[in-house]
């Protein structure tokens, strides 16, 4: 009896997951624009809900609920990946610059004696 009440939850989840698994894919595609990784999103979700499918069956629209994990995923996976950048104002760049000597290939004696080495 054991057995047949963990095949019911099990039955339950596959079920779900195949009719719901087209929406939240194309849910997925349209959140992360790259189907590659909507598709790892939505696989990650899905093994997370197999998981806790007892508390997620429990709710109202299993469906939201679900679909709100991978919004969750995408979400942390795009915070993960982030690059941080720091723009420069060109004031900044000039000030950062300024006194240095010009590099070797910006004078001309020097352009001129690497262009006869490299003839």
């Amino acid at each position: 009896m054991c057995v047949a009440s963990e095949a019911a939850p099990a039955a339950a989840f596959e079920d779900f997951a195949r009719d719901r698994l087209p929406s939240l894919l194309r849910y997925a595609v349209m959140l992360c624009r790259d189907r590659e990784l909507a598709e790892d999103v939505v696989q990650d979700v899905l093994i997370r809900a197999h998981g806790r499918w007892d508390a997620i069956s429990a709710v109202a629209r299993p469906d939201l609920y679900v679909k709100r994990m991978v919004t969750n995923d995408y979400l942390s996976w795009r915070r993960r990946r982030r690059l941080r950048t720091v723009s420069l104002q060109p004031d900044a760049v000039d000030a950062a610059t300024r006194g240095l000597p010009l590099p070797p290939e910006q004078t001309s004696s020097d352009r001129e004696a690497l262009w006869t080495e490299l003839a």
